[in-house]
C-alpha cells in the first residue's frame, strides 16, 4: 500500500533501529520543534487531509523526520481511509469473531497471508481492492462466508477444511433482502414484482462470481443486483425520481465517461434498447461508472475484478456495439479458463 505525500516528504516507513537522529536532513541542523500541521494525502486516489504533530527545523523550517511522530501520521492516514472508503479495523476484527474463526483460518478463506490480516486489523495497513471487495462483501451479506469457503478449498487442508466448515454451519446468520437495499417500498408500490427467491439466487450467483473472480455480464436487472448487493443502492423508480432519461420509442443513446479496456473497443455514443424503470443510485464497491443516459448510469465495471454490469439489453439489440460487448466478455471467459 503507497501513501502519497503533496508536501513531498515521502513514504512514511516504520524502522527498528534505536535512537532516531533528529537532525533536519536538509541542512544539518538539530535545532528542531514539534508543531500540529495540515497533513495531505493521496492514498488510491482518494485526498485525506488532516492534523497532526510533526516535527521542524527552526533554521530552514523542513518537516525532519520523527520516527513516533511520522509513523503515528502514516497510522492517521489509513485509519481515516479505512473509515472513510475502505473497511474499519473494528468491522474487520467484529466480522471475523462472527465466525468464530482464528486470524489463520479467515486469512486462507479470503486469501490473504495470516500476517497481512493481522497487518489491517491493527490498522497498519489498507486492504488491496480484491481483498476489500470480499471483506465488504462478507459484511454486507454475512452467509457468503460458503461461497468463500468453497473457493479456498485449494488453499485448506481437509481437516481445516472440516472445522471451519463446523464453525461457518453454527454461526446463524439473517437473511438480507438487498434488492432495494433495504429501503422500505413506500406508498407508490414502486418496486414491483419482488421475489425473495430469485434475490437470493441473485445474490448467491453474485457472492460465487466474486469469491472465484469469475467473469460475470450484468445486463438490466444484473447490474441492478450488483448495485444492491455489493453496497450501493438503486433508484426504485427513475421517473419518480425526476431523472432526465430521455428515449424514443424504447430506444436512447448512451455516453461513454470513462475509458476501460471495454469502453476502448466502443464509441463515444451509441443507440440502445431501454426496458427499465429502476436504475443504479449508488456505485456499488470497487465500480466506475462507463455509460450514462443523462441521469442514469447505463454501465458500470469492478475495477480489478472481471465484473460488468449494463443496464440495456444488448442481447436483445444486436448491433455492432453488442457484438463488441459479448466478444470481449467471452476473451474474459478464455482468460479465465486458461
Amino acid at each position: 500500500m503507497m501513501i502519497l505525500l503533496k508536501q513531498n516528504v515521502g513514504l512514511f516507513m516504520k524502522i527498528e533501529n534505536e535512537g532516531v537522529n533528529m537532525k533536519c536532513y536538509n541542512c544539518g541542523s538539530a535545532n528542531t520543534y514539534v508543531k500540529d500541521f495540515k497533513n495531505d494525502f493521496t492514498i488510491k486516489g482518494k485526498d485525506i487531509s488532516f492534523i497532526s504533530k510533526r516535527r521542524f527545523c527552526h533554521d530552514c523550517g523542513k518537516i525532519v523526520y520523527d520516527e513516533c511522530l511520522d509513523n503515528r501520521t502514516s497510522e492517521l492516514a489509513i485509519e481515516m481511509f479505512n473509515n472513510k472508503y475502505g473497511v474499519p479495523k473494528e468491522k474487520l476484527i467484529e466480522l471475523r469473531k462472527k465466525y468464530d474463526l482464528s486470524l489463520a483460518d479467515f486469512s486462507k478463506i479470503i486469501g490473504c497471508a495470516k500476517k497481512t490480516l493481522i497487518s489491517y486489523e491493527k490498522g497498519k495497513s489498507i486492504p488491496n481492492d480484491v481483498y476489500m471487495v470480499s471483506i465488504k462483501n462478507l459484511i454486507n451479506n454475512p452467509e457468503a462466508i460458503n461461497e468463500y469457503l468453497v473457493a479456498s478449498k485449494e488453499r485448506i487442508s481437509t481437516n481445516e477444511y472440516i472445522k471451519i466448515d463446523e464453525k461457518i454451519k453454527a454461526f446463524k446468520g439473517n437473511n438480507i433482502k438487498k434488492m432495494i437495499n433495504e429501503e422500505e417500498n413506500n406508498d407508490n408500490n414502486l418496486s414491483k414484482g419482488i421475489e425473495e427467491i430469485t434475490d437470493s439466487i441473485d445474490q448467491k450467483i453474485l457472492n460465487y462470481a466474486i469469491s472465484h473472480h469469475i467473469p460475470t455480464l450484468g445486463i438490466c436487472r444484473g447490474i441492478q443486483a450488483m448495485a444492491a448487493f455489493m453496497n450501493g443502492s438503486l433508484y426504485q423508480d427513475i421517473y419518480f425520481a425526476n431523472l432526465n432519461h430521455p428515449q424514443e420509442n424504447k430506444k436512447h443513446y448512451v455516453t461513454k465517461v470513462s475509458n476501460t479496456k471495454l469502453t476502448s473497443l466502443l464509441p463515444e455514443s451509441f443507440l440502445v434498447n431501454s426496458y427499465h424503470h429502476q436504475s443504479v443510485k449508488d456505485l456499488p464497491d470497487g465500480f466506475i461508472t462507463t455509460f450514462v443516459n443523462q441521469d442514469v448510469i447505463e454501465a458500470i465495471e469492478h475495477q480489478t475484478l472481471p465484473l460488468i454490469g449494463i443496464q440495456w439489453h444488448p442481447e436483445r439489440f444486436y448491433t455492432n456495439e453488442s457484438k463488441i460487448i459479448f466478444d470481449y466478455f467471452f476473451d474474459l471467459i478464455k482468460e479465465y479458463k486458461k
